[in-house]
C-alpha cells in the first residue's frame, strides 16, 4: 500500500512539474505545439482528464472541449504501433538466434587471433632467418 502510495506521488510530482513548465511559457489563448502534443499525449495515456486539463491549464470551459477533441484528432501518433506479444516459439527462436550470434562471434574473435599469431611467426621468421616471406606491394605474381 505504502509503495503505490508513493509511486503515485512521484507521478503527480512529475505531471505537476512539467505541467508547471507549460504553465508558465503560455500567453492567454497561445499554446505552443510541444505542449499540444504534451496535452494529447498525456489525455491519451489517462495521466489527466480533461477538465483537470482545462482547470490546471486555464482553458477557456466554452471551447474547451471542441479544441481538446481537434487535438486530440490532429496531435495523435497515427504511427503509433502496438507489437504482440512473442509466442513462446518466437522466443525459442530468438534465443537460438542469441546463441548463433555468440558462437559467430567467438569464431571471429578466434579467426583474428588466428591471423595476429601468423603475423607474428612470420615476423619472427624475417628477423631471425633473414629471409623476405611477405611480399612487396605492387609485386606482379
Amino acid at each position: 500500500m505504502q509503495s503505490s502510495k508513493n509511486k503515485k506521488q512521484t507521478q503527480e510530482e512529475t505531471k505537476n512539474s512539467i505541467s508547471a513548465h507549460f504553465k508558465d511559457q503560455l500567453d492567454a489563448g497561445h499554446y505552443e505545439l510541444a505542449f499540444r502534443r504534451w496535452l494529447v499525449r498525456e489525455l491519451n495515456q489517462k495521466n489527466i482528464t480533461r477538465t483537470e486539463a482545462i482547470e490546471k491549464f486555464k482553458l477557456n470551459p466554452t471551447s474547451a472541449h471542441s479544441l481538446l477533441h481537434d487535438w486530440t484528432i490532429k496531435y495523435t501518433d497515427e504511427h503509433e504501433l502496438s507489437l504482440p506479444q512473442m509466442t513462446s516459439k518466437e522466443k525459442t527462436e530468438k534465443q537460438a538466434l542469441e546463441k548463433r550470434i555468440k558462437e559467430l562471434e567467438k569464431q571471429v574473435d578466434k579467426g583474428k587471433m588466428h591471423v595476429i599469431a601468423l603475423n607474428t611467426i612470420i615476423d619472427i621468421a624475417e628477423e631471425n632467418l633473414n629471409i623476405k616471406i611477405r611480399k612487396k606491394p605492387g609485386t606482379k605474381q
